[in-house]
């Protein structure tokens, strides 16, 4: 009597927007897998917008999401630049040439939505499982074997780490990288994820002086700031260099009182001809303040764990960055 082997399976760790993707494209090449998410929710209302240029459209389009993502915004048109006083000094037709040139404008919308959008298109939702966090990854003779905190177990052939700037699974791969293959993985290595960079965020209403489908760049010595508008609202970022740049594994947490302090200090930035920051501000629905942390890591998989997204290369618009350098 033959015994089959089980599938080959996947255990992801994380259900964000990497984690989310990768379910898709495993259940299209009918790979066996499941989604450890540590949130209760796989969208919650957390960050401000996600903008997705023509190559991440194609993504989209080959999962089956694009005609719901475009169904949930209006593609940006105008891309306005503005000097520290709010005065206009470039207006130009940026994003129409984009979708001209490529077959897809820059896609713009809530990133909860966007994070809503690629769960409700899953084919089958049984792998993904909130509530779920992870305690610890053992490799074992034939697989890997995943601790949740609950102290279930997960068994699986191999473990993607989608978790994040700060991720779980990336530590653990570390630490049997360097078992397995001592001084593999250097102190330089660890400390490439660098915060120079901080960002008060959030989402408004729409407001006629940053128009309806536009983005917004006011430039300074030291922070920017940066508006996507949409018909229906706003999405903004404000940022600044941080007094002093830090590397993993510190880590900074903000209160609600640090924005408030912070986007104070900014109150009276003009960001368009008629408009100051804090008028902005007060209008929001959400708002908070969070690090931009940057990094390349030499090093994305040992043994049987690999890393993705984040947790593996974390990058700072170039746009926003060169505002703050006064480029523009």
């Amino acid at each position: 009597m033959s015994t089959s082997n089980p599938p080959f399976r996947v255990i992801v760790v994380g259900a964000g927007v990497t984690g989310l993707v990768a379910s898709h494209c495993l259940q299209k090449a009918g790979i066996e897998h499941i989604v450890l998410e540590k949130r209760n929710h796989v969208a919650p209302p957390e960050g401000a917008s996600i903008a997705m240029y023509p190559h991440g459209a194609r993504i989209l389009h080959q999962i089956g999401c694009l005609e719901a993502i475009k169904a949930a915004c209006v593609p940006c048109d105008r891309w306005l630049v503005r000097q520290s006083n709010g005065k206009e000094i470039m207006d130009n037709g940026f994003f129409r040439h984009l979708e001209d040139n490529h077959g897809s404008g820059l896609l713009l919308l809530e990133r909860r939505e966007f994070l809503q959008i690629l769960y409700d298109h899953l084919p089958d939702k049984t792998p993904i499982r909130t509530g779920c966090g992870v305690k610890s990854i053992k490799h074992t003779t034939s697989g890997v074997e995943v601790t949740l905190n609950n102290d279930q177990i997960e068994i699986g052939d191999m473990v993607m780490g989608c978790d994040g700037v700060y991720s779980l699974t990336r530590s653990i791969m570390w630490e049997y990288a360097n078992k397995t293959t001592p001084g593999l993985i250097t102190a330089r290595e660890k400390t490439t994820m660098k915060t120079a960079w901080k960002s008060l965020l959030g989402v408004a209403p729409m407001v006629p002086e940053l128009g309806e489908r536009n983005m917004t760049v006011v430039s300074n010595d030291g922070y920017s700031f940066l508006a996507l508008s949409q018909p229906d609202r706003v999405y903004f970022f404000f940022i600044f260099r941080v007094d002093k740049p830090f590397t993993w594994p510190k880590r900074v947490a903000y209160t609600d009182q640090d924005a408030e302090a912070l986007a104070e200090s900014v109150a009276d930035h003009p960001i368009s001809d008629s408009m100051v920051f804090g008028e902005l501000w007060k209008k929001r629905l959400r708002g908070s303040l969070v690090n931009l942390e940057e990094g390349v890591l030499d090093h994305w998989h040992a043994g049987r764990i690999v890393l993705v997204g984040d947790s593996a290369h974390k990058v700072c618009t170039q746009i926003s960055r060169k505002a703050a350098h006064g480029i523009f």
